[in-house]
């Protein structure tokens, strides 16, 4: 059987979190998970956790430390290493699931080509879940999706001027 394909997507906080929660479920059900951080490069308290589980989780960023908002060539370098990346993984069958965090956002900013990613998963016979996550969905990416979750904000700190803070935010 194909895994399935969840995006997680929305203006709401957890998107991240949620596909974090995933992995250490994925984890003590003793699945490898494979995750790809894209437009980010800084650790988070999360990935610290993470590489203390040693092989049963691997990390990568393809981002540099801060948030991508002006795209450059290091941007699209980094982006479409991830996503060969994240083809490796899915296609070696070592991972029981494989998240793409902010992947949603590469695709807005045209990093990786949409048609690429919406190609490949649609195509995809693998038994790997894999997880998308970002503010914006396209219609072609939720179409291919098995699970589409939407995170809506309500209420947040943030507009408060309370700034990110580590253990919760990052």
């Amino acid at each position: 059987m194909n895994g399935q394909i969840h995006v997680y997507f929305g203006d709401g906080k957890g998107k991240t979190s949620s596909a974090n929660g995933l992995a250490v479920r994925a984890i003590g059900a003793g699945m490898k998970v494979w995750i790809g951080r894209f437009c980010k490069g800084r650790d988070t308290s999360e990935d610290s956790l993470f590489v203390k589980l040693g092989d049963s989780v691997e990390v990568h960023h393809f981002g540099k430390d801060s948030f991508v908002t002006k795209v450059d060539d290091e941007d699209v370098r980094l982006a479409s290493e991830g996503f060969f990346s994240a083809i490796e993984a899915i296609e070696s069958k070592k991972f029981g699931l494989v998240i793409l965090d902010e992947i949603l956002w590469a695709l807005e900013l045209g990093l990786i080509r949409e048609t690429h990613l919406v190609e490949f998963l649609s195509d995809k016979k693998s038994p790997t879940e894999i997880v998308l996550t970002g503010r914006h969905v396209s219609p072609s990416v939720l179409k291919i999706a098995d699970l589409a979750t939407e995170m809506k904000e309500i209420s947040h700190y943030w507009h408060k001027g309370l700034a990110a803070r580590k253990g919760i935010e990052f």
